[in-house]
């Protein structure tokens, strides 16, 4: 969270308290307080708990809170480079980042990134994996350089700051420009060692701000696969809702994956970029 540092176990915010399953009251002239949650005592409000394992000791009954929201929680290796001295707060919390647009040069580290997201073993390193969903691959080389060059795409490569120019990314989007006003989000990845400090809100943010001022979008357009319902929720948190659409999964064209299951398909969410 923003008031903690990674690896604190941050635990409550000063808005109103709600009925569990309601959305809170966004009130945030309260602010937001952050605490260990095995230090303090519990705060009033809306309470979240932010970590990305439930915390040993409590029993889930014990704990009176609204919200486990593990994808913000910091990633291991987040976690030892702050607490080894590597970095500090503002660097931890991903505030400098640089992207750059993809040439076809960078369809190799492209590919590499966005497997290491979502396909095999490596990617369960971070929440974002299909590989419970999906084998085979997501994107290989020669489809990173074919979304690269083609027409009304952008893809925007990310790093951190102090990084080379020519070194690996550690996030991605893809943006698509679209008839009536629509810009197309996808190809989301970041490095599964990266995950929960901060970076993929700062992506979809330069992301929303980049359609706007370049397709002069005013809606933000993506699917999602109906079973990653952790990832639907991710989006919902951040303003894209449901459009009641839903689209078929590309069943029998493995460049696009093994599915592992019979029952896949993409639903539509939306977010109006006022």
């Amino acid at each position: 969270g923003a008031g903690a540092p990674p690896g604190a176990e941050a635990y409550g915010i000063g808005m109103s308290k709600t009925t569990k399953g309601e959305e809170p009251d966004l009130d945030t002239t309260g602010g937001i307080e952050a605490v260990r949650l095995h230090r303090d005592e519990q705060p009033d409000g809306y309470r979240v708990l932010v970590d990305r394992l439930w915390p040993r000791g409590v029993a889930k009954a014990d704990l009176d809170h609204d919200e486990w929201d593990k994808d913000v929680a910091p990633s291991n290796e987040l976690r030892k480079r702050f607490h080894g001295g590597d970095l500090g707060f503002d660097a931890s919390s991903q505030a400098h980042l640089t992207w750059t647009t993809a040439t076809e040069a960078d369809a190799p580290a492209l590919s590499a990134l966005v497997e290491s997201a979502y396909r095999g073993d490596d990617s369960r390193a971070g929440w974002t994996t299909e590989a419970d969903l999906l084998d085979g691959q997501r994107l290989d080389v020669d489809m990173a350089r074919e979304m690269v060059g083609a027409s009304g795409t952008v893809v925007l490569l990310f790093r951190p700051q102090e990084a080379d120019a020519d070194s690996q990314p550690i996030a991605c989007v893809q943006l698509e420009q679209r008839d009536g006003g629509v810009a197309y989000f996808g190809t989301f990845a970041v490095d599964p060692a990266q995950q929960g400090g901060g970076i993929g809100t700062r992506v979809m943010a330069v992301a929303e701000e980049f359609v706007r001022e370049q397709f002069s979008a005013t809606r933000m357009r993506m699917t999602v696969i109906r079973q990653r319902e952790d990832l639907i929720a991710y989006y919902e948190r951040r303003g894209y809702a449901p459009t009641g659409e839903s689209e078929p999964f590309p069943y029998g064209q493995e460049q696009f994956g093994q599915p592992r299951r019979d029952d896949l398909e993409f639903i539509v969410l939306e977010k109006p970029l006022d």
